[in-house]
């Protein structure tokens, strides 16, 4: 199982392992962290998230780190679906409301 690398160069974490995109839009990337309203809005969307199966997948944070596009810290977890590679969420919890829509790859129910 491959493992995210968080390395603090000069005061901006770099992330190995994170979704790589050309497209600044896609959502949980540090161009586009998923929005959420504190610790627990960061927790109750990852709840929601569900793995092609219909599964939840598991997730763990690995850190925080600047650079969100806002210029917060952002938090970044580690996604998992059984049998699949895992992915890196980037989430922004300074946020007065909360994201509706999934990270690619998955699905998210309730909302």
């Amino acid at each position: 199982m491959r493992s995210a690398i968080l390395v603090l160069i000069g005061g901006a974490l770099a992330v190995s392992g994170c979704v790589t995109t050309s497209d600044p839009t896609t959502l949980g990337t540090l161009s586009n962290p998923v929005l959420t309203r504190g610790p627990s809005g960061e927790r109750a969307y990852l709840d929601r998230l569900r793995c092609a199966d219909g599964s939840a997948p598991t997730y763990h944070r690995q850190g925080s780190g600047g650079g969100g596009r806002d210029g917060h810290i952002v938090d970044f977890y580690e996604v998992t679906c059984t049998g699949q590679e895992p992915v890196i969420v980037v989430m922004d919890m300074y946020h007065s409301n909360g994201e509706n829509r999934p990270v690619p790859g998955f699905t998210i129910v309730g909302g």
